[in-house]
């Protein structure tokens, strides 16, 4: 991990709602941090608001109180452009691997080259045929996300998240569906990102399957919607609880997940 100077995610004592109007606040007194060169790992149950938490990261919640800055922008009622400059250095690969449903694979990695970098449509096209090239995606060019496996789609869409180098990549449930195969295809791109080290990485995961030592901070949802930092013992307790009901060779299942 990089020496901390400044976070490039910052949130002090924040609540968070969807509008100005709604009375309602979805996450509260939220403390969170990311520096850059981190790792961060932030487990929660289905429904705990894993994916509220990365619409506030994103701007898509209001900011009720507190403070939130990002790429030392603040994010209190933050103008168009500012939205984009923080939009743009952030990738994301929600929980299902969202592909657009009538482009295929080819169109779908093409398609913020197009319409958000303003790429011709020859250098978008060189591009996504490397991207397809180098990782053996190029039989598939042609088909729709429906005719997909979901170790593809979440493939092909965290390829697209890629694919303006972000300096924060968001990893929404990543492993969550895969089978062997498609997790070891994922872990090998991931792989290449943490060697390149130019992209912090937070993930979100419903599980605690993901290996202990490739994070450098841990987080837990607990009750109430409140975000906590926690220690690796945490972690470790809660892998124990998770592997018990199915299996006493912990350490097979460990191996397949490990990233």
């Amino acid at each position: 991990m990089t020496e901390r100077t400044k976070p490039i995610i910052r949130i002090k004592d924040a609540s968070f709602r969807y509008s100005l109007d709604e009375e309602s606040i979805l996450l509260r007194d939220v403390n969170f941090s990311i520096y850059e060169g981190e790792h961060i790992l932030l487990l929660g149950t289905s429904g705990s608001g894993k994916s509220m938490f990365v619409k506030s990261i994103m701007g898509l919640l209001f900011l009720d109180s507190g403070i939130y800055e990002a790429f030392d922008r603040s994010m209190k009622n933050p103008s168009s452009r500012i939205l984009y400059n923080v939009r743009h250095k952030i990738g994301i690969l929600p929980d299902k691997g969202i592909l657009i449903q009538n482009r295929s694979v080819r169109s779908n990695l093409a398609f913020p080259l197009q319409f958000v970098a303003n790429h011709s449509q020859s250098r978008a096209n060189q591009i996504v045929d490397r991207i397809l090239d180098e990782n053996c995606l190029l039989p598939i060019q042609s088909c729709l996300p429906f005719e997909l496996s979901i170790n593809m789609i979440k493939t092909v869409g965290l390829l697209r998240a890629l694919i303006f180098d972000p300096k924060l990549l968001i990893l929404d449930d990543p492993i969550e569906g895969l089978d062997h195969e498609g997790f070891l295809f994922l872990r090998s791109i991931l792989k290449k990102v943490r060697e390149k080290g130019e992209t912090t990485i937070f993930t979100l995961s419903r599980k605690p399957l993901l290996p202990i030592g490739v994070f450098s901070r841990y987080y837990e949802i607990c009750e109430g919607r409140a975000i906590k930092e926690v220690d690796e013992a945490r972690i470790v307790k809660l892998r124990e609880n998770f592997y018990a009901p199915w299996s006493t060779d912990g350490g097979q299942l460990e191996e397949k997940a490990t990233l």
